[in-house]
């Protein structure tokens, strides 16, 4: 492990995870998300929830968007996935407001959509629908005013 970065940052992560020492950023109907400052830099731990009888539902669609993230590894306006940690989903972080916050403050809109356009494209080649980008709350507005995607929860391989 002592060799090995991505067993170092998860085992970094599952203590500060047990710790709670993330701060919450939202809570949706599948899932809560808390961010963690770590080693790598500020990472994102979606994780399901665990009570009633659709528990086990939102953790199998985690999973499965977990394998989404990863088919779409090093896409530019893809944030990095850190794959599964303990019941979560790590991802890197994004800062900056989402496209809905931030959509009348864009400088240069051609731009945004030109990049956001290569975004979606590059997600279509790796054989990846995002099925939910009609909500604007699913583009976050990075620095230099990359686009974003995140939340491929109900993405279609």
């Amino acid at each position: 492990m002592a060799d090995d970065p991505d067993a170092r940052l998860a085992a970094e992560l599952g203590a500060a995870i047990t710790a709670r020492k993330g701060r919450g950023l939202g809570s949706g109907y599948q899932a809560s998300v808390h961010l963690y400052e770590t080693s790598a830099g500020a990472i994102v731990v979606k994780t399901p929830h665990r009570g009633g009888p659709l528990g086990s539902l939102w953790r199998s669609l985690l999973r499965r968007e977990a394998a989404v993230y990863a088919r779409l590894g090093g896409i530019a306006g893809i944030p990095r996935s850190f794959g599964l940690v303990g019941d979560g989903l790590a991802l890197e972080h994004i800062a900056g407001p989402s496209f809905r916050e931030h959509e009348r403050q864009v400088a240069d809109r051609d731009a945004f959509f030109a990049k956001l356009l290569a975004t979606v494209r590059a997600m279509h080649e790796a054989g990846i629908a995002h099925g939910d980008l009609k909500r604007k709350d699913n583009i976050v507005v990075g620095a230099g005013e990359r686009p974003y995607l995140i939340d491929f929860g109900i993405a279609v391989r």
